[in-house]
């Protein structure tokens, strides 16, 4: 059993979580048959979750709050309204802001949110050793998941968010996954040097997702604050949804190990899919194949080699489409109204394919004492599922297709040092890095460009573009003359650039890591320090809080007399200083000059510090028991953006890198206490 209760950084955000797990395992028939199940059920209650971008967000309303406000005179969220005698909600402004910003007591006591998660997980296993080389297995498990989540928005919540009554919404969702495989395991010999390992198999998966949505619609509730369903002024805006997907499999491997220097890996797999129903596609093949060579007992290598190893892979994985995407699913609704599927389905669709090509070496030198590993890798993703826009004269809004080529290669590398080693103290430090870069080869046929995210009132996309990079970030620039300066209108106005250009990406190309471990007797110290670099992230809140006058940096400005640039009127009148409001009127706010909230994402942070003691522990009821101080998160050595470029909107790839009112970047202290029985 395992209890979890923990509270966030935002008031009235908590979570309870209780963990109940039982496993048990029987031997029969001499040992030759083994029995094990288990059986794991969680239960978990969250209250309030944090939220970003601009709704039901308090940063939003205490970031923007003017600096002439106390923030404090607003604790007391709500007031009483005599004249339709319920609370109404205490801030400064209550229009419809387009941004939505409300009071933060008022969003976490009166838009609260919970959700109620219970998940059961049973697992069985039968294994069966027919004779000393060869046994088979059957596996099977079940992982069944409900949540129910709802939101409570109260009368006086801000008009675009809510009706003037409040507003409920409610979402129960229930996800079962069910598995069973069957496999066959061989282990032998042939001659002396010859070893084989090899496995037959087949196995079946299936998915099934049911759930019913549900929201007060457009004017919101009847009776003010009576959060249930027929409590609505409109029809019910509700949705039922079923959506089951199923894959049955065969596979086989088998690792043949030649004089314990030669090492060989070949995998086959065929799955059928039922989202590939009514293609050609099913089944679909992926093998892989993997050789591996210790060059150490066969060249005659130095003595201070302790083994020397080259590898190479190359491998194909395969993966289905959603459910429903080869189906036409339109539906007809009791008033005989026809839903067209959204998407038009194509029988000619195919299964994403990835290729990956590794080739890498690993050394052991001065008795393991320092260790290099080296990797280079490729892949290729083709075949990827795209939704393009139909025509006008189509039913369907989108048609669905298989598009793209995307590729990926680097270099990772580890480099590991015992520098110290003697009976009282040991160090070891080891680094690590990786270099990446990935490159859009090719779309669909005809198309060269494919919007992720559009261009909204941010002023700022994600764009798949050929010859580019995936996490690209386009958005809006000035307009500047052959030099390079900044076009100021003779009203001292900056004038920017309608067209979107690429301004960065948001996928580091650097990553490294540099541990390092002290012992000495029984202390032990460890560190971490890592760092991600190369790479641009986009911060719509700064343009929000210099939009609004509310930053240092419009403070600064105001302060000083004005901005400073390199600017030309169209006359060619050069122009240093901006006054401070024309500049963030017109270049900050919800439709920003993109180019000056693009930063340089480069980090590098302590990420882990801990101190611990193993206590000497003779005679005892423990066999160890170690104390551990840990921290983590603890400070950053050096960044360069305005928020933490790990805390970003999205971890997809369309909102990667963009900051929208994100939770700060906490800093984590904890004790533990481990002991072995």
């Amino acid at each position: 059993y395992a209890n979890t209760l923990a509270k966030g950084i935002l008031p009235e955000n908590d979570l309870m979580r209780h963990n109940f797990n039982l496993k048990e395992s029987a031997s029969f028939f001499d040992n030759k048959l083994t029995v094990e199940g288990s059986a794991n059920y969680i239960t978990q209650k969250l209250d309030n979750a944090p939220t970003s971008g601009f709704y039901y967000n308090p940063l939003v309303g205490t970031y923007l709050l003017p600096r002439s406000l106390n923030i404090a005179d607003y604790k007391n969220f709500e007031t009483f309204n005599t004249g339709r005698n319920l609370y109404d909600q205490n801030w400064f402004t209550l229009s419809d802001d387009e941004t939505t910003q409300q009071n933060p007591w008022w969003i976490m006591n009166r838009n609260s949110t919970r959700s109620t998660r219970n998940r059961l997980l049973l697992n069985g296993s039968a294994k069966y050793k027919i004779a000393p080389w060869i046994s088979v297995q059957a596996r099977g498990s079940v992982d069944r998941t409900s949540e129910v989540w709802d939101r409570k928005a109260y009368a006086g919540t801000q008009h675009i968010l809510a009706r003037e009554n409040g507003a409920y919404s409610y979402t129960n969702t229930t996800i079962t996954q069910q598995y069973g495989d069957l496999t066959a395991n061989m282990n032998f010999n042939i001659g002396d040097k010859l070893q084989i390992t090899g496995l037959v198999g087949t196995s079946i998966t299936d998915w099934k997702t049911e759930g019913t949505d549900f929201t007060s619609g457009k004017d919101g509730l009847k009776v003010p604050n009576q959060f249930f369903i027929q409590n609505t002024t409109t029809p019910v805006t509700s949705t039922l949804s079923a959506n089951r997907r199923q894959l049955q499999s065969v596979f086989a491997s088998a690792n043949l190990a030649y004089d314990n220097w030669i090492y060989l890996d070949l995998t086959s797999r065929w799955d059928w899919s039922s989202t590939l129903a009514y293609t050609p596609q099913n089944p679909y093949a992926y093998p892989s194949v993997g050789l591996g060579i210790v060059l150490n007992d066969k060249l005659n290598l130095p003595e201070f080699v302790n083994m020397a190893k080259i590898r190479g892979s190359y491998a194909k994985v395969g993966n289905d489409l959603p459910p429903y995407t080869t189906l036409l699913t339109n539906r007809v609704d009791p008033y005989a109204v026809l839903t067209v599927n959204d998407i038009a389905f194509l029988k000619e669709l195919k299964p994403e394919k990835t290729a990956s090509l590794e080739i890498g070496t690993e050394w052991r030198m001065w008795n393991n004492r320092l260790n290099v590993d080296v990797t280079y890798y490729k892949t290729n993703t083709t075949n990827q599922f795209f939704k393009i826009a139909a025509g006008n004269a189509s039913l369907n809004n989108m048609y669905a297709v298989n598009a793209g080529d995307i590729q990926n290669q680097g270099v990772e590398a580890l480099v590991s040092l015992d520098a110290i080693r003697n009976d009282n103290f040991k160090w070891t430090t080891s680094l690590n890095f990786t270099y990446n870069k990935n490159k859009i080869v090719k779309l669909a046929d005809g198309i060269s460009e494919f919007t992720l995210t559009g261009e909204g009132r941010n002023n700022f996309a994600s764009k798949l573009q050929v010859g580019g990079s995936f996490g690209d970030i386009y958005g809006q620039d000035f307009i500047r003359d052959d030099q390079g300066r900044i076009l100021i209108s003779e009203d001292g106005i900056p004038q920017k650039n309608n067209t979107y250009t690429k301004l960065g990406n948001s996928n580091p190309i650097w990553q490294m890591g540099w541990n390092n471990s002290f012992n000495y007797k029984n202390f032990n110290l460890s560190f971490l320090i890592d760092g991600k670099f190369d790479y641009e992230v986009m911060s719509v809140t700064q343009a929000l809080l210099d939009g609004y006058g509310v930053s240092k940096a419009s403070g600064d400005a105001r302060a000083n007399g004005g901005v400073s640039i390199n600017g030309v009127t169209p006359s060619g009148k050069a122009v240093t200083t901006v006054d401070a409001e024309k500049w963030y009127t017109s270049t900050a706010g919800m439709g920003p000059v993109s180019s000056q909230y693009i930063y340089d994402g480069t980090v590098v942070r302590l990420r882990e510090l801990t101190f611990g003691y193993d206590f000497n522990i003779k005679d005892s009821f423990f066999k160890k028991l170690r104390v551990n101080a840990v921290g983590r998160n603890l400070f950053y050595i050096s960044k360069k953006a305005p928020f933490d470029p790990e805390v970003t909107m999205s971890t997809g790839n369309s909102l990667s890198g963009v900051d929208i009112f994100m939770m700060p970047a906490t800093r984590n202290y904890g004790l533990t206490l481990n002991a072995t029985f």
